[in-house]
């Protein structure tokens, strides 16, 4: 297994950075010095919100290459959405490579440890703690005390992004590997209650029988291996689990 742990400093400096860090760069916010960072964040909010992230990822690390060195917590509004850009594009070497650049002092910042998670369980395929840990970062980014709020605002922009690519990739993973699954199983792969899947399926044209709650991916997809509804929700799993793994190899 890849390790994706960042190095865990002394608990002396974890509380430094957590008191002390957040309030320089809220201090320094007040008193307008990060200015740069504004107009770098709203850069990457344009670029976000036009889905341009080829852009937003030579922009962001073009900043990061300037902020080598830089242990202040005001690090992680450059290193942020250039992780969350590979994510979106599905390029998780250079996400990881950007986590463990980031200087031992911030391994303990609590935006570093939700791009951390999120970046663990994406390379692992944990569909059901990528969706949890994506909305865990969305909402760090809302609370009235994060530490730059239009990151924040970023942030929920950018891994909204990912959500929907991420889906959009298990989609066609799914759909390639099998003729049949039960729609438990698919709910858990897509991160969906019933309600929010069975439009979204409709509209890709798969079908669903509610008699048997089995779900039918669109005709034409390459394999032709069924899920039988009689396996143990266990077998079931890792029957998924190891074909999309393989697909996705």
């Amino acid at each position: 297994m890849v390790n994706t742990s960042l190095p865990t400093p002394p608990p002396a400096a974890a509380a430094k950075l957590q008191d002390d860090g957040d309030k320089a760069t809220s201090s320094s916010t007040n008193r307008g010095k990060p200015d740069i960072y504004q107009q770098f964040v709203l850069r990457l909010t344009d670029l976000a919100s036009a889905n341009s992230y080829a852009e937003l990822i030579q922009t962001a690390e073009q900043y990061e290459l300037k902020a080598e060195g830089d242990a202040q917590a005001s690090r992680l509004i450059i290193v942020t959405p250039l992780i969350l850009g590979y994510l979106v594009v599905d390029d998780l070497p250079p996400a990881r490579l950007a986590l463990n650049r980031l200087p031992d002092i911030l391994g303990t910042h609590a935006l570093a440890r939700a791009l951390l998670q999120l970046v663990a369980a994406t390379w692992e395929r944990r569909h059901a703690k990528i969706y949890a840990r994506a909305q865990s970062l969305i909402e760090l980014g809302k609370k009235s005390d994060f530490f730059y709020p239009d990151l924040g605002t970023l942030i929920g922009i950018m891994v909204s992004s990912f959500l929907v690519a991420f889906r959009e990739r298990t989609f066609i993973l799914l759909t390639d590997a099998f003729t049949s699954m039960p729609i438990a199983l698919t709910e858990s792969y897509l991160g969906m209650t019933s309600d929010e899947l069975l439009p979204v399926i409709a509209r890709k044209g798969w079908q669903y029988d509610a008699t048997t709650r089995v779900v039918t991916p669109k005709s034409g997809n390459k394999a032709t291996k069924e899920v039988p509804t009689g396996f143990s929700s266990f077998q079931t799993f890792h029957l998924v689990a190891d074909s999309v793994a393989r697909l996705d190899l």
